[in-house]
């Protein structure tokens, strides 16, 4: 039985994304910005949210500038150790291996560093971890989830929730792979086989574990995710980015009027960078001025003061979500104003 908090993560950040690079950039993928903020920062921001302290980041492609970009991830607030692997060209399988010297923990979670997820979903898997289960896949009933549906790694789950068989080919499946997996360090000695057998990809070891009945299946629970392989899955990913920003638990008027424009004016608010709180403070000031329209007999003016003060308060939140800025002082705030 494996009970315990993961809070260790492997990114995989060797590739060299050539399906990226057919669009004319040359920039590393996992710095491809999503509302201002690199692809991979955003992953380990989600993954700083769920729990996890530690980073073990493998490089291989234009290491340096992802090195460079990362540091030591105190700008993050956690801390990252990168490797570089001599034999990423072979696959992320060989990518993972050369994380198992760095690892201080026996179960740790690894990931994609170009795939896009709902913060939401790592919790689900570091929830999950807790149980008996050592190793464990996030995959999606959805399977038209991911923007480039024929490209993504398919799943059969039974109905016990555990996997059977994972790949790209499979013919009979009901899901599709997330990119988020936790395991434990018997899974570099699967890797090991997997490389006798001229495999060398994570989902090779996937799949003979599957086949051993010893991988698990967490869904993503309806969450957004996007696999960013190509600029037409960038841009999947900015939308489903841009509509994971308003609140889940929005009434009719809320998500009918008020998001319509609160998106727009917090996509704004970002790139102007602001933060959560100085938009908190406009919408109190907003709301100061409506009462006082009010009470000099104007209610026509207050009337939309306050409904502007309503959608400005909804802006707040969604900027904290876009810019990892969410905190209790600014929930309270948000609550007083």
């Amino acid at each position: 039985m494996h009970n315990g908090t993961v809070n260790e993560a492997v990114i995989l950040a060797a590739g060299e994304g050539s399906r990226m690079n057919a669009g004319g950039t040359c920039e590393h993928k996992a710095l491809r910005r999503l509302l201002g903020i690199p692809l991979i920062e955003r992953g380990i921001l989600a993954l700083r949210e769920a729990g996890i302290e530690r980073f073990v980041v493998i490089l291989g492609h234009a290491a340096a500038a992802v090195r460079d970009r990362l540091g030591d991830g105190s700008r993050l607030g956690v801390e990252i150790v990168c490797v570089e692997c001599r034999d990423w060209v072979k696959g992320n399988g060989a990518s993972l291996y050369a994380a198992r010297e760095a690892l201080l923990q026996d179960r740790f979670l690894v990931a994609m560093a170009d795939h896009w997820y709902e913060p939401g979903i790592p919790r689900r898997m570091i929830e999950a971890a807790a149980g008996d289960q050592a190793n464990l896949l996030v995959t999606d009933s959805r399977v038209d989830a991911v923007f480039d549906a024929d490209d993504a790694t398919r799943v059969r789950v039974d109905a016990s929730g555990t996997v059977r068989a994972v790949g790209k080919g499979l013919d009979e499946f009901n899901a599709v792979d997330c990119g988020l997996f936790v395991f434990s360090r018997e899974v570099f000695g699967t890797l090991q086989g997997c490389f006798a057998a001229g495999d060398f990809s994570v989902t090779g070891a996937a799949n003979r574990l599957s086949r051993r009945g010893q991988l698990a299946s967490v869904d993503a629970g309806g969450l957004m995710w996007e696999d960013v392989d190509t600029e037409e899955a960038i841009r999947a990913a900015r939308r489903k980015l841009v509509g994971s920003l308003p609140g889940r638990d929005d009434g009719p008027v809320a998500r009918l009027i008020n998001r319509r424009l609160s998106v727009p004016l917090s996509l704004a608010a970002v790139r102007l960078g602001a933060t959560p709180n100085s938009v908190s403070a406009i919408g109190f000031g907003t709301a100061v001025l409506a009462g006082v329209a009010f009470a000099l007999g104007h209610p026509l003016a207050g009337g939309v003061a306050s409904q502007v003060a309503s959608i400005v308060d909804g802006s707040d939140g969604e900027v904290a979500r876009a810019r990892f800025q969410a905190s209790a002082w600014g929930g309270l705030l948000d609550s007083i104003l």
